[in-house]
């Protein structure tokens, strides 16, 4: 009987050392998939991140592009005008060296 009863303790010692390290072994389980999820949920983060940074980039390089275009315009729409202003002044320069020629000239006729 105490032979019995010895052995009746010891398993139900057995069964609670068992249930135990189940549960230990489910809770380092568990404390991995933790670790595991942050480490994606930080790559992740860092991706977005760094998928904003590169629309930033992108953006920055198209806008100094575009500034780039415009300044260019502006240098070829200024030339133009300065061709023109002096092909304008050159034309009333000429327009007035005849007038005056002509004007020199009516009084000999």
């Amino acid at each position: 009987n105490h032979n019995r009863l010895r052995n009746q303790n010891l398993n139900q010692l057995m069964k609670e050392k068992q249930n135990h390290n189940r549960l230990r072994n489910q809770n380092q389980n568990l404390n991995q998939l933790m670790k595991e999820k942050q480490n994606h949920n930080r790559l992740r983060n860092q991706n977005l991140n760094l998928n904003q940074l590169m629309k930033e980039k992108q953006n920055h390089n198209r806008l100094r592009n575009q500034n780039q275009n415009l300044n260019q315009l502006m240098k070829e729409k200024q030339n133009h005008n300065r061709l023109r202003n002096q092909s304008q002044n050159l034309n009333q320069l000429k327009k007035e060296k005849s007038t005056d020629c002509d004007s020199a000239l009516i009084p000999l006729l």
